[in-house]
């Protein structure tokens, strides 16, 4: 009996022992096998860095042709790209075996056009089979290889990018809006006799054609809205809209709940645009940038005083702004400028002239409706806007005032992200002569990264 209790004691440690080294086994397997997946990521993130260097150089290259801040020509290819594949192209020091391949795609239209997906063609998974290019934008591409010279190197890994110099362009519309166009209030004539192309009874237009077009001012008005046009008040009944007589929501020269992507700029390009040091650096090495602080608030002289003894603000010439802008006071306070103000805060007129002197004169304002308590520009009293393109990046619009001053106290076009109101006495007039400029700075920001 003692001699079987022996047998099954000698059994049972054995089992145990068995059933120990199996877990053992198992751990060591596993601590083999996470050893094995962190390497794996690690060595997967190296060739990532290292393909990702292919990019940056990409950058480098197109950066290098970029027409002078503050001057047209922004549809200026970069350079030839390197072929591809090619030679070791500068293999970072910490992986001196493994190089890149970058290579380019340079976009020379101003609407997006879709070219073969360069990854999807080398056999990357999780390529698609095209890719958009954004007009002007460039698609950069760099990939390591598994093998390099008939040696194993690591892994194939692939990047994208779909980069785009911040640009500014005036799009060609009298009123776009991002959101919607309400038309309300009265036409105040005062002494004031209404131009010819706002109608002829009252109610007058409250969005009127070129009154100074000649000699053959266009027909209609056209308006474009991101979500709907509501005529209120006197315009109940009509739109209000010169040359389109449509009501109810019928209308002819009106589009509503339009694609805003059409003329608003992408958030990359408003993002680099409000960079306030890069123009206080731009100014320091360019003579056609110029910044002002308006940590207090900037006026009207603060305008008149940029570049005064050359004339102004010229064409191809660029100002910032640093803060907000508030423009006020009687008939004879005035500024004027012939190429292009950028307002980093919030612009208002509430008295007094600002004129473009230029059909390519533009003014934009970065300031948002909730920075600037109601709307990120706005024209009210006695302030008139005489000529050029009004752009409001991240906010509204409001037109209004007596009128007194000028029947028509809003003339030039619109482009506004949020929403555009012409009420109170407010009156607008298309500024038919406008013509589109584009404007590039900086550099190369990079809106979209794709890795595989």
């Amino acid at each position: 009996m003692k001699k079987l209790q022996r047998g099954l004691t000698l059994i049972t440690a054995l089992a145990i022992v068995a059933i120990f080294l199996a877990i053992a086994i198992m751990m060591l397997e596993l601590a083999t096998h996470n050893s094995q997946n962190v390497g794996a990521s690690y060595t997967k993130q190296q060739y990532f860095d290292v393909a990702e260097a292919g990019i940056d150089r990409g950058l480098t290259d197109v950066d290098s042709n970029l027409p002078a801040p503050g001057s047209t020509g922004f549809g200026t290819a970069p350079p030839n790209p390197p072929p591809t594949p090619s030679s070791d192209q500068t293999a970072l020091p910490s992986e001196p075996n493994v190089p890149y391949y970058y290579s380019y795609w340079h976009n020379p239209n101003p609407g997006a056009t879709s070219i073969p997906d360069p990854l999807h063609a080398r056999g990357f998974d999780g390529a698609g089979s095209t890719i958009p290019v954004p007009g002007f934008g460039t698609l950069i591409w760099s990939y390591t290889k598994s093998t390099f010279d008939g040696q194993p190197t690591g892994r194939d890994v692939g990047v994208e990018v779909l980069a785009n110099v911040a640009s500014i362009e005036q799009h060609t519309c009298a009123v776009c809006a991002g959101g919607g166009v309400t038309v309300d209030g009265s036409s105040h004539l005062g002494s004031q006799t209404p131009p010819p192309n706002c109608g002829s009874t009252t109610p007058y237009d409250k969005i009127c054609t070129d009154p100074l077009a000649s000699p053959n001012p266009p027909t209609f008005v056209p308006v474009t809205s991101g979500q709907t046009y509501l005529p209120k008040g006197n315009c109940n009944s009509v739109s209000c809209a010169y040359g389109d007589a449509g009501s109810g929501g019928t209308y002819q020269n009106i589009s509503q709940n339009a694609d805003s992507s059409q003329f608003l700029d992408s958030q990359a390009t408003i993002d680099e645009m409000s960079n306030a040091a890069m123009w206080l650096s731009l100014s320091n090495s360019n003579s056609n940038v110029f910044y002002t602080s308006c940590s207090s608030g900037c006026n009207y002289s603060a305008i008149s005083n940029i570049n005064k003894n050359n004339g102004g603000i010229g064409v191809g010439q660029v100002a910032f702004f640093d803060g907000n802008v508030a423009l006020s006071g009687g008939s004879s306070a005035a500024a004027s400028y012939a190429g292009m103000l950028i307002v980093g805060g919030c612009l208002s007129v509430s008295g007094g002239t600002l004129s473009g002197t230029t059909v390519t004169a533009e003014t934009i304002v970065l300031g948002s409706d909730s920075q600037c308590g109601g709307n990120a520009f706005a024209v009210s009293g006695n302030g008139v806007w005489n000529g050029g393109t009004l752009y409001t990046a991240n906010g509204s619009v409001s037109i209004a005032g007596t009128g007194n001053v000028k029947y028509t106290n809003f003339y030039g076009d619109i482009i506004s992200a949020g929403t555009v109101t012409i009420g109170g006495n407010g009156n607008f007039a298309y500024q038919y002569g406008a013509q589109g400029t584009t404007t590039s700075f900086g550099q190369y920001a990079v809106e979209s990264f794709m890795q595989y």
